[in-house]
């Protein structure tokens, strides 16, 4: 998770991006997102959670997976859940 700065975006960045999932990036599609915490036990998923900017893999400027709907070159922010 890495942010751009105060009064900036939180960005979460996937193992998986654009060249598994390409319609977010072409059409602007939204998908769910689970999060799931790296012990793999959900009791370890808090209650607290984030806005964030969900990005891909490939480091392009496509690779987003939470465009605003149906903007696929625009920025959008999910509420997730913090694992």
């Amino acid at each position: 998770v890495h942010t751009t700065g105060d009064g900036g975006h939180v960005f979460l960045k996937m193992d998986a991006g654009m060249t598994d999932v390409l319609r977010p990036s072409l059409y602007g599609a939204i998908h769910p997102i689970t999060i799931f915490p790296e012990s793999g036990d959900t009791s370890d998923v808090g209650e607290e959670s984030e806005s964030v900017v969900v990005v891909g893999h490939c480091c392009e400027s496509g690779d987003l997976m939470t465009p605003q709907e149906g903007e696929p070159e625009a920025l959008g922010e999910r509420i997730l859940r913090k694992a």
